[in-house]
């Protein structure tokens, strides 16, 4: 009878283990943000990048993107990083879905691409342009035509871009750049939403604060002007379903561990 007892007791330890583990899978899976590259241009560059899992912990990405580089060679580089610190990934050609995290942060790209970041339950996106080298922006891009710069805002259906050539400019500094950006996004958004949308000249960035209950947005950026590269920021809120299967995993871990102990 002890015998059939204790074995009854490891099955039950073992299945508690199992469905806990299931658990965590399924809430490390229900939450994804989604970076979709462009295609970089002929000198390559770095890209750098955090990313925050739900534990709150931070993780540096950042890779070397060759000269001649493809938009899906980029994104294959961004998925090997990636699951190199243990990210859960899918890619599709140059898009990446990365599973389990609360936000991606500060996706500072210098190869003057395209890029945009997507997520379920947004919270916040921030995005800003910064210098190279000197103190204003050069107007030519790689090969030597008119540089251009693109923002965009959108959720649920509603977006607002801002949309410049060089020569559009009210100037040739980052401030210049911000505003006028600032002042075009704020024309599209609806004026129930442009509350949420700031500026900061002192920090060179743009917030944009998600209505409540919002179900998907995004932010995409680009600049070609050689001396300029742009950063993009989207932290979303974690659904509360994805938090009850967490607890429900750990508390089934915790009962386990207790259970094998004694």
């Amino acid at each position: 009878m002890r015998t059939l007892h204790a074995k009854r007791t490891i099955i039950l330890n073992l299945t508690v283990v199992i469905i806990s583990v299931f658990l965590f899978a399924i809430a490390a899976h229900a939450d994804e943000i989604t970076v979709t590259v462009g295609t970089p241009d002929n000198d390559g560059g770095e890209v750098y990048w955090q990313v925050t899992r739900y534990s709150g912990t931070k993780v540096d990405i950042k890779i070397k993107v060759p000269a001649n580089c493809t938009a899906e060679g980029k994104a294959d580089l961004l998925e090997k990083e990636l699951k190199k610190n243990l990210f859960t990934v899918t890619r599709s050609g140059a898009e990446i879905k990365i599973s389990g995290v609360q936000n991606v942060e500060k996706f500072q790209d210098a190869t003057h691409e395209q890029d945009k970041i997507t997520g379920k339950k947004p919270k916040k996106v921030t995005m800003d342009f910064h210098l190279s080298n000197g103190a204003a922006l050069t107007g030519i891009d790689q090969n030597g035509s008119e540089s251009k710069f693109y923002t965009a805002i959108g959720f649920d259906g509603i977006l607002a871009d801002a949309t410049f050539n060089f020569s559009d400019l009210s100037g040739n500094t980052i401030d210049a750049l911000l505003v006028d950006t600032y002042n075009s996004l704020l024309a599209d958004l609806p004026i129930a939403y442009q509350s949420g949308l700031s500026i900061d000249l002192s920090n060179d960035l743009i917030s944009f604060l998600f209505p409540t209950g919002t179900s998907e947005g995004f932010v995409e950026t680009f600049t070609s002007d050689v001396n300029t590269f742009s950063t993009s920021s989207l932290e979303t809120v974690p659904e509360p379903s994805t938090m009850l299967l967490l607890c429900l995993g750990l508390v089934g871990l915790v009962g386990a561990m207790r259970r094998f102990s004694n």
